[in-house]
């Protein structure tokens, strides 16, 4: 069991002194070291937290609420940074139970939570724990941090709630024996959308009230993961992995020339791709010839997926496009059949280019395409990533409303 022991100063001369200070944890009573006291050191003294140390890219988050109500439970600390990362910090003395795994899960819990609300939600509960009716997220992030566009910024936030990038920190004490394993094992469950955290903060109280000394230390975190890595060891091998270390891949599989193709045409467009609908769930880059981005549609037995929106590459008729479809002969259909009726009132939002398919296998699809090209050319490359980025958004405004509203009336 680690201890904290008073700190020493050597000053300029060399000379060796011990400071005259007292543990906070050996105080009792409302002035001592409880969960209260670390919760309010982190969200009226950010400064002291060792973020980047952690992550960093969280660059100087500001304190916006304690207490943040999810249904998980409240959030002790809840942070953002001025780029619109989320912070959530959780604090807890190791003496209690409930700081070994209970913790992280909880937190793990809240970070889960968060990545079903919009920027509207956030801002709605953060402004109910501060009691502030009428709570503006970013002017208050505006007047302690030089930002300017609300609108990168409120961006910024919804498409780090939507994929779950955030920061979470669990802050105590000491750490226990033992509570150094969690870090390990949060690492060996597989590819994580945040960074995890696991900070002491021993507190010492100066001699004749000279004021608090804080030793803050960072006992463990997760290594900076990364999705995909695509690596070249020689010319003629490149391989692509999903990783849960960045050092140690889950496994890699080597890639024919066309495969590396793929995923760097949905790379790009997924790199320039700024959809309109913030909601719309994004799709990851593969080293396949499509991918394809989720209609869900309301059903009272919850949400449904079967539909969808498909951006593809075709060699052999040497084309590209987008096409909206869904499931064959379940709901998806239905909702496919419905979108056929209203076909030429759709079509003409997109200038009378649209087609519309019935294929073999019993479903609609309303497409749009354009020429392939060479994908190893820069231009050409540039310039169908550009129409496929354009055309996505455009089918995602007319299609993924449409989808809902069929799916409420066949409901």
């Amino acid at each position: 069991m680690r201890q904290h022991t008073p700190p020493i100063l050597i000053d300029a001369a060399g000379k060796v002194s011990r400071l005259k200070v007292r543990s906070k944890e050996t105080t009792v009573g409302s002035r001592g070291y409880s969960e209260e006291f670390i919760k309010s050191i982190v969200a009226e003294h950010p400064s002291c937290i060792p973020f980047k140390e952690i992550d960093p890219t969280c660059i100087d988050p500001i304190a916006i609420c304690d207490e943040l109500s999810t249904p998980a439970g409240p959030l002790d600390v809840f942070l953002i940074t001025p780029q619109g990362v989320p912070v959530l910090v959780e604090c807890k003395l190791w003496a209690n139970p409930q700081a070994r795994r209970e913790v992280v899960g909880q937190v793990l819990d809240y970070a889960k939570e968060l990545r079903s609300w919009s920027y509207e939600d956030l801002q709605r509960a953060a402004g109910q724990s501060r009691r502030q009716p009428g709570f503006n997220l970013f002017e208050f992030v505006k007047s302690q941090a030089p930002i300017q566009d609300e609108a990168d910024f409120v961006d910024s936030v919804t498409a780090n709630l939507r994929t779950g990038r955030c920061v979470l920190l669990i802050v105590g004490d000491g750490i226990r024996e033992g509570v150094e394993a969690i870090g390990e094992y949060i690492v060996g469950t597989g590819s994580l959308e945040y960074t995890l955290g696991l900070i002491e903060l021993p507190v010492f109280e100066l001699s004749d009230n000279r004021g608090t000394l804080i030793t803050p230390r960072v006992v463990c975190k997760t290594e900076v993961l990364t999705r995909h890595v695509v690596s070249v060891a020689r010319e003629d091998k490149v391989t692509i992995s999903e990783t849960t270390n960045a050092a140690e891949p889950d496994g890699d599989t080597q890639l024919s020339d066309r495969e590396i193709e793929n995923f760097e045409v949905w790379s790009s467009l997924l790199k320039k791709l700024d959809l309109d609908d913030k909601a719309q769930e994004l799709p990851r880059a593969n080293a396949k010839s499509n991918i394809s981005f989720m209609l869900p549609a309301p059903r009272s037995g919850g949400i449904v997926k079967d539909n969808w929106i498909t951006v593809y590459l075709e060699r052999s008729a040497q084309r590209a496009g987008v096409f909206v479809t869904g499931t064959a002969h379940k709901f998806g259909g239905a909702v496919m059949e419905r979108l056929a009726e209203d076909f030429d009132e759709i079509n003409e939002q997109f200038a009378g280019n649209l087609s519309l398919t019935n294929p073999k296998s019993g479903k609609f699809n309303i497409g749009l395409y354009t020429q392939l090209g060479d994908l190893t050319n820069a231009q050409q490359l540039d310039e169908l990533t550009n129409w496929l980025s354009e055309n996505t958004n455009a089918f995602v405004n007319v299609f993924r409303p449409r989808v809902e509203a069929i799916g409420r009336e066949l409901d």
